[in-house]
């Protein structure tokens, strides 16, 4: 449900249309793990952080990673 609604913000940022995220997460399939990616027109990575040390690994997995980024952080 997070990572849904974390699309949702995303993809309003990104200005993707209603009927491309609708048809994202209609056809989703949940894999393990906490990290999810996903297409919505541009490829995103969702991770779903629930405590303090899970927000570090997730800076060290974003500052590893030299690609330019939009970043989005969602706090519910």
């Amino acid at each position: 449900m997070y990572n849904s609604l974390a699309v949702i913000l995303m993809a309003k940022r990104l200005q993707v249309t209603n009927e491309n995220v609708y048809d994202v997460l209609a056809s989703f399939t949940l894999n393990k793990g906490r990290m999810e990616r996903i297409d919505i027109g541009r490829e995103c990575l969702v991770n779903l952080i629930k405590n303090p040390a899970g927000a570090n690994e997730t800076k060290k997995d974003i500052i590893r990673d030299k690609e330019d980024k939009d970043i989005l952080i969602a706090i519910t």
